[in-house]
C-alpha cells in the first residue's frame, strides 16, 4: 500500500480521538484481531492498553478479537 508508513494513520487517529474528547467522553475503546501484530504496535504505540476482555468473530475461523481502551485526558483539544 502506497500509503503505509505515510503518517496519514496517525493523523486520522488524533483526529478522531480529539473528536471524542471535544464530544465529553473521557475514554474510547476498541478491537483488535490477536493476530494482527502491526494493528497492536500502532495502538500500543498512541497509549492504547489491552484488556483481558476477548471476543469471537462469528466468521470462519473465528479469529479472536482483543479489547483496548484509552484515556482522552491527555488528547489535545
Amino acid at each position: 500500500m502506497s500509503t503505509w508508513g505515510s503518517g496519514l494513520a496517525g493523523i486520522a487517529h488524533d483526529d478522531v480521538l480529539q473528536h471524542l474528547r471535544m464530544q465529553g467522553h473521557h475514554s474510547a475503546w476498541l478491537r483488535v484481531f490477536d493476530e494482527n501484530r502491526r494493528a497492536i504496535r500502532f495502538y500500543e504505540r498512541r497509549g492504547w492498553r489491552v484488556t483481558d476482555s476477548t471476543s469471537l468473530t462469528s466468521f470462519p475461523p473465528y479469529p479472536v478479537l482483543r479489547r483496548y481502551e484509552r484515556d482522552l485526558a491527555d488528547v489535545a483539544a
